[in-house]
């Protein structure tokens, strides 16, 4: 039987930097869906929170079987709303870019320089979208839900009695990884573009 050979042109940097990339779109969304960013044990049961999501009387500070969503009016402050359409936005600039890389892996010469400068602008807009929203999470604690939740000592970066739950600290994870491979990919494209300019100085200068 023949082999199945993928022509990539990748080198060593790029494969990693498409493994982070697959990595951050994974991990960012998976945290923005599951509501256990904060947590809250009550008697031998766990009450969990998200932007958008509130679990009660959960059987295991990291259940995945709750069901219960917010309309986007109910959503608890201003700054969760935009945590919820920022990391919505920035989930979808990740995983354009994972599939970007994966493509990648099967098709050679995929990275020109307008494709480079588009990846590297969407990986770096996501980026910034969840570094933001992971601030913003913490500044809409103020409201009464959430002091019925974690405790009257809860105020703005004060998470009073809850603790940061799971799904909170992958998407820090992912937020890092998708931070690196943005790194990776601006420290690529200038020096790819340094290397065109000294092919296209005229040797005779």
């Amino acid at each position: 039987m023949g082999k199945c050979r993928c022509p990539s042109s990748y080198t060593i940097p790029a494969y990693i930097w498409a493994f982070l990339s697959i990595a951050a779109a994974i991990l960012c969304p998976i945290g923005l869906y599951f509501p256990n960013w904060l947590v809250r044990e009550r008697s031998g049961t766990f009450d969990t929170v998200s932007s958008f999501r509130v679990c009660l009387n959960e059987t295991s500070p990291i259940s995945v079987e709750c069901s219960s969503y917010l309309n986007f009016d109910q959503i608890f402050s201003p700054e969760w709303k935009a945590v919820t359409l920022l990391m919505g936005a920035g989930g979808c600039f990740l995983v354009l870019v994972a599939l970007t890389a994966i493509f990648g892996f099967c098709v050679r010469q995929l990275f020109n320089s307008v494709v480079m400068i588009l990846s590297l602008i969407f990986q770096a807009l996501g980026t910034i979208l969840f570094i933001i929203s992971l601030i913003l999470f913490p500044a809409g604690l103020y409201v009464p839900q959430t002091s019925e939740l974690c405790g009257l000592t809860t105020s703005r970066f004060n998470i009073g009695e809850c603790s940061i739950g799971w799904a909170y600290i992958i998407t820090i994870v992912g937020t890092f990884l998708a931070l690196v491979a943005t790194a990776m990919s601006w420290t690529t494209y200038r020096r790819k573009n340094k290397d065109d300019e000294d092919d296209d100085r005229d040797p005779y200068l």
